[in-house]
């Protein structure tokens, strides 16, 4: 996906209209338009405050890295409840854990059971 997808992406998202998203960043709404359709790209100014208008990293709005937008939607959802705040931030330490996480979430309840299993036996070998 391209910035200007990902721009229109979030600001539709976000329920905001071109000329909405315009005046927050202080530019005409057919520069929002030109942005979206990757005919111009935003300052580092402009993406930054992009960026923090959409609650996601930099990197994820200029380059799609999916793993922040994850980590960030998550934090929003469990901001009052440390063990979940602490559960992300070993996620965003430890890549490999998100990674896991990633490749698990299609499973269904008797495959995780499973994969509990062999994590536990793996666990109890030296």
């Amino acid at each position: 996906m391209t910035l200007g997808k990902r721009i229109r992406k979030l600001r539709k998202e976000k329920g905001l209209k071109q000329k909405e998203l315009g005046e927050k960043l202080n530019v005409v709404e057919s520069a929002i338009s030109l942005y979206e359709n990757d005919v111009n790209i935003p300052d580092i100014n402009k993406a930054k405050i992009l960026a923090e208008e959409f609650d996601v990293s930099l990197e994820y709005l200029l380059f799609g890295k999916e793993q922040n937008h994850l980590l960030n939607k998550l934090r929003n959802l469990t901001e009052n409840n440390s063990e979940l705040e602490n559960l992300l931030s070993c996620l965003a330490d430890r890549k490999d854990l998100l990674q896991l996480l990633q490749e698990t979430k299609s499973l269904n309840p008797r495959e995780i059971k499973k994969l509990i299993r062999i994590i536990k036996i793996v666990k109890e070998k030296p």
